[in-house]
C-alpha cells in the first residue's frame, strides 16, 4: 500500500521478523467484530462483486479469483470461511 505522495510501500522497509509478526496477527479476530483478516477481506470482495453483478449470487470460482488478489489463501480456506461465515457445517 502506497504511502504519502512518494508512493513508498512500507513492507519494502520492514524487516521479515516485523512482517512475520503481523501476519501472525492476521489470524487473531478483531475486537470491533470477531473477523479475522481473511474473513474480512472475502466479505469485502463479496459485496463488490455483488455490487458488480446487479446484486446476483457470485460463484465461489469467481470469489476466488477476487480474493487471491488481495491474500494468499488456498481453495480449502476459502470454502471453510464461507462455511464459518454463513453457518453451515459439513
Amino acid at each position: 500500500m502506497p504511502i504519502g505522495s512518494l508512493g513508498v510501500c512500507l513492507a519494502d522497509r520492514l524487516p521479515l521478523e516485523i512482517m512475520v509478526v503481523h501476519e501472525e496477527f492476521d489470524n487473531i479476530p478483531d475486537v470491533r467484530d470477531g473477523l479475522t483478516k481473511k474473513e474480512r477481506v472475502v466479505l469485502y470482495c463479496l459485496s463488490q462483486t455483488q455490487a458488480e453483478r446487479g446484486g446476483r449470487n457470485v460463484p465461489t470460482v469467481m470469489l476466488y479469483g477476487r480474493v487471491i488478489e488481495y491474500i494468499d489463501i488456498s481453495v480449502d480456506e476459502l470454502q471453510s470461511i464461507l462455511r464459518r461465515l454463513i453457518g453451515t457445517q459439513i
